[in-house]
């Protein structure tokens, strides 16, 4: 069998060949358990024959061997340990400060503590202040846009500038990365802003109107200066999409309050909240819709009704799109914290669930956003596909500036590349695999890595999608939530694998083992995987796994294998030999390596490239329970073939 190409590891031929007769006859074996015992004995002979002859062939080709595996060895020993990887540091639900973004505390979840007397509440807005879909997100609106629109204005937001960390930012840039990091269309803020302060169309503000720009002044006027001003609204806002499920009341500037409304939705619930904090329950109907100075009406003027939906599909407003992205590294990483679909607000709620629908805290820290991968300077960060890099930059997380990258890919989708060391980048037209950074531990982060974070029509995604109970998704059926989708192009979802796909898993016919160790966990692919302790290449281990397909005709196949993230204690291997061929000939064996350590952790499949075979030829995958270190776990689980051409 020869290799048409190769996508993922490099695939070289089996070189021992002692190894390549004792593996064949394995696979033999296993694949032919019908033999009788006469011609096992036969078979055998043949064997002790064509052992003696290839030693010789070994003998002349030691030397050779030794050096290079002392040459394999010494790299092995130099290589630098598995580092631990921090996450974003995420603290109990008691550490909440006041003015911190839910980046790097855990907060309480529940309406804001009373302490005031209670007031009956304002009567119902007499419509939907805002539309659902445009308080998350407007399309295409990022800080060059942003920037447009306020050199149109006569107010001084225009010219306001703050320096975050080592870089000076203009408002628009801060507004912008602010707004896309924590879910909200800055048109929202523009409109507070105006509304409360009038900084965008008066060109004389008082001085009293710029440090309190959006009208509050609680807290004991801590939150003075534009800059301050905005950290606290986009907070609430934010807060305001956690708590919606549960609130009760709202609070009002003198610390009075009321239960909600009758009809609030979640938007008009977040602008109730941060409108609430400046003004009275009486006061507060005018604040929201009625009048001229309302929020609607603010908005109106200045961008157009936010209670009309906008229309979807559209190219502006675009469905879920097809797989599209790829790995934003140059190899698989481990991957550390998964997304949480469970509230991921990045607080504490007591419950995680990633995307194969398990509840376990080891696979992701509680309210995570994204992927956490275990990347370490200077190692490069890609874009993940084609877009437009709308920022790069600095932000200000409250514990700490990080440096990050945001990416706009034109189809709804945005990607967020977080606590670099640096970007390398300007925003503009980015390719796909093009350097935008360098991975670091910038921001609220404890240890280097890269947090990546998806976002479809402004909200936050897993790339995985939802493998769990259908309908069962904890983040699609949030009031805040959004539908996620497999979005990694490379790879097939394992829960939704392409037509044309031929599947031998571990309890199906075509899977044949031999030796001991062997024992069974769940979950795999298709139910449970099995395992095996890994045994060193010198104890010639003929433990093997052979996977043998039925297929429909000769020609090209992509083969994937499985690799389940299943914690059992033991570590997963760091260097296990597939071998693909055909049982019917020798001569054609090629081997993959693969570290079931990385894959296992990140999207969970093995690619051991696309092959030609012939169903004449028994086609295979074999693979021995052999790491660099015994007691590692060799993993056992589907194997797929998909046709390509």
């Amino acid at each position: 069998m020869a290799a048409a190409s190769t996508l993922g590891p490099a695939a070289s031929p089996c070189r021992s060949p002692i190894l390549r007769v004792l593996l064949l006859w394995a696979i033999l074996d296993a694949l032919h358990p019908e033999w009788s015992r006469k011609e096992r004995m036969q078979h055998r002979r043949y064997r002790l024959v064509l052992i003696a002859s290839t030693l010789i062939l070994a003998l002349l080709s030691t030397s050779l061997a030794v050096r290079q595996q002392t040459s394999l060895l010494t790299a092995a020993n130099a290589a630098a340990p598995r580092p631990t990887v921090a996450a974003e540091r995420a603290p109990g639900p008691a550490e909440e400060a006041p003015d911190a973004p839910p980046h790097e505390h855990a907060v309480p979840l529940g309406p804001t503590p009373s302490l005031g007397a209670a007031v009956p509440p304002p009567p119902p807005p007499r419509a939907a202040i805002i539309d659902h879909e445009r308080f998350f997100y407007e399309p295409d609106f990022y800080s060059a846009q942003i920037q447009a629109f306020l050199d149109t204005q006569p107010g001084p937001l225009k010219g306001y500038r703050a320096t975050v960390g080592n870089r000076e930012h203009s408002f628009a840039e801060i507004l912008s990365s602010q707004a896309i990091l924590y879910s909200i269309n800055p048109k929202v803020l523009l409109a507070l802003i105006e509304q409360q302060s009038g900084l965008l169309t008066n060109a004389a503000p008082a001085e009293e109107q710029q440090r309190f720009m959006l009208g509050y002044h609680g807290e004991d006027e801590r939150h003075a200066g534009w800059m301050a001003q905005l950290t606290w609204a986009r907070r609430e806002l934010h807060r305001a999409q956690r708590d919606y499920a549960s609130a009760q009341e709202l609070v009002y500037a003198d610390q009075t309050h009321s239960p909600l409304p009758p009809g609030l939705s979640l938007a008009g619930y977040a602008i109730a909240r941060v409108l609430a904090l400046t003004t009275s329950a009486a006061e507060l109907p005018a604040k929201l819709d009625q009048g001229e100075r309302s929020f609607v009406a603010t908005y109106a003027r200045l961008f157009g009704d936010p209670r009309n939906a906008p229309e979807r599909p559209s190219a502006a407003w675009p469905s879920v799109a097809a797989p599209f992205l790829a790995l934003p590294m140059e190899y698989v990483h481990e991957t550390t914290s998964f997304f949480d679909h469970d509230a991921p607000f990045l607080v504490q709620n007591g419950s995680t669930w990633i995307y194969r629908g398990d509840q376990d805290a080891q696979f992701s820290y509680d309210g995570h956003d994204g992927w956490d991968f275990a990347m370490l300077p200077p190692e490069p960060v890609l874009a993940a596909a084609d877009g437009v890099v709308v920022f790069a930059g600095n932000s200000d997380d409250g514990c700490g500036i990080a440096q990050v990258v945001i990416v706009d890919h034109q189809n709804g989708y945005r990607t967020l590349y977080w606590h670099l060391s640096r970007p390398t980048v300007e925003p503009g037209p980015v390719k796909q695999g093009e350097t935008i950074g360098i991975a670091g531990s910038s921001g609220c982060a404890t240890g280097p890595h890269l947090h990546f974070q998806v976002q479809y029509l402004g909200r936050d995604v897993d790339p995985a999608g939802w493998c769990g109970p259908k309908n069962g998704d904890p983040w699609a059926n949030h009031p805040a939530g959004q539908v996620s989708v497999w979005l990694w192009r490379d790879v097939p979802s394992p829960c939704a694998l392409p037509q044309g796909a031929i599947v031998v898993d571990t309890t199906d016919p075509g899977f044949k083992r031999v030796g001991a160790g062997w024992a069974e966990l769940a979950p795999g692919l298709g139910g449970t995987a099995l395992y095996v302790p890994s045994q060193l290449d010198s104890n010639n281990s003929l433990t093997i796994g052979a996977w043998r397909p039925t297929l429909p005709r000769a020609g090209s196949y992509r083969v994937l294998a499985w690799v389940p993230y299943i914690l059992n204690g033991n570590n997963d291997a760091r260097a296990v030999r597939y071998v693909v061929g055909h049982a019917a000939g020798s001569a054609d064996l090629v081997e993959v390596s693969i570290s079931h350590w990385d894959v296992a952790s990140g999207w969970g499949w093995a690619d051991l490239g696309v092959h030609s075979f012939d169903p004449a030829q028994a086609p295979f995958v074999g693979l021995r329970a052999v790491d660099r270190e015994a007691g590692n776990n060799v993993w056992y689980d589907a194997v797929v073939w998909i046709p390509v051409d």
